[in-house]
């Protein structure tokens, strides 16, 4: 089932980030500038598709350089508590600023592929689909990683400080309500990536199983590389 837009003027079917008719030249939408991240934000909780759909028509992909900067912040958090507690190794192993960049590049580099793969499964369905487009829902599909970076790790390291990535003791020992509380925020968090890459890819595709796995595979690699990371950056 196709995605596509058709044109109210003459019926031409139209990829679904255009802004004129190929045929006609008639409007096909209002024009949409700049992405509005307060709005954009709200309606991933309200009606991702609506705000998938903003992302996509918006002709400058405001926000997106800086959301690929901070999250990789989250997925280091969770690769070092990974660290920690599968492989019972320091958190303090590697140079920061280096571990970083380790996350960035291959966060970076995990959002382009799968952005590439998403382009061709748009074209199996008889859509179109830009690479830029892909690459901007991805990266705002993993907002909530940004979340839990800026409001829930100060949370986090205030409840248990340098305990926080201590295997001995665990916060699960000397903070045991608090630390399992902190961990079911942690998975909603999950969770909310999951159902939001969902609908990223139902936006561009229009088929549930399709987006059900590549959902499933681009934030399961994300957590694979993690603990191949740790494991061997530890």
């Amino acid at each position: 089932m196709s995605n596509n837009q058709i044109c109210k003027s003459c019926n031409s079917i139209n990829p679904l980030f255009e802004l004129n008719c190929r045929n006609c030249k008639s409007y096909l939408r209002d024009k949409v500038f700049n992405i509005d991240f307060i709005k954009v934000f709200l309606k991933l909780i309200e009606s991702p598709q609506s705000a998938f759909r903003s992302i996509i028509f918006s002709e400058h992909k405001n926000f997106v350089l800086l959301l690929n900067l901070v999250i990789p912040v989250k997925l280091l958090i969770f690769k070092k508590w990974f660290g920690v507690y599968l492989f019972d190794s320091s958190a303090q192993s590697v140079v920061l600023i280096i571990d970083y960049l380790i996350h960035l590049t291959i966060y970076s580099s995990i959002v382009y592929i799968f952005s590439s793969i998403l382009r061709f499964l748009t074209q199996r369905s008889n859509n179109e689909a830009r690479l830029k487009d892909n690459y901007s829902i991805l990266i705002y599909a993993s907002i909530p990683y940004l979340v839990g970076a800026v409001i829930l790790f100060p949370f986090e390291l205030i409840l248990f400080g340098n305990f926080l990535f201590s295997a001995n003791p665990s916060p699960f020992v000397f903070k045991e309500v608090q630390a399992y509380l902190m961990l079911m925020f942690e998975s909603i968090l999950i969770i909310w990536s999951f159902l939001l890459t969902f609908f990223a890819v139902k936006v561009q595709t229009n088929k549930n199983i399709v987006s059900f796995i590549f959902s499933l595979s681009f934030n399961g690699i994300n957590f694979l590389l993690l603990k191949v990371i740790s494991y061997f950056l530890s």
